[in-house]
């Protein structure tokens, strides 16, 4: 079975994405979306981030390859992953660094204070309206 031609083209094709994959460096584990999460946050920054969540609505925020989402802005950012922490810098050098609490949550802490972030599913994109004739 193992000289199947078919196997062969399965591992000739499978060996590149495998050495690729055995490439990469430590997986970053702050993609995806996260929901800013009350309970967890505290000080002054958090008070702030609760006004302008107030002001803007907007309490989420998306973690991409080389992005950074939040609402409709967004900026292009490299990542850098250490053990329990991923430091964010955006293409003015500015950075952040969040601290990997577990899977499900991380603190950006700063002088003034604390702020949480819980990882919640993408949303759900609206169905698109049918055209009617």
């Amino acid at each position: 079975m193992t000289n199947h031609p078919l196997w062969k083209l399965l591992g000739i094709g499978l060996a590149p994405l495998l050495l690729v994959l055995a490439s990469c460096g430590e997986p970053n584990p702050l993609l995806g979306h996260w929901e800013y999460d009350k309970e967890k946050s505290g000080g002054l920054a958090a008070a702030g981030t609760e006004i302008a969540i107030g002001v803007t609505g907007v309490d989420r925020i998306e973690f991409r390859e080389d992005k950074m989402v939040s609402g409709s802005k967004s900026e292009t950012v490299t990542y850098e992953v250490t053990e329990d922490r991923v430091i964010v810098t955006r293409a003015g050098g500015e950075g952040d660094v969040y601290t990997i609490v577990d899977e499900n949550t991380v603190i950006l802490d700063g002088a003034t204070g604390r702020i949480a972030y819980r990882r919640v599913p993408p949303p759900v994109a609206a169905p698109a309206e049918e055209a009617t004739e």
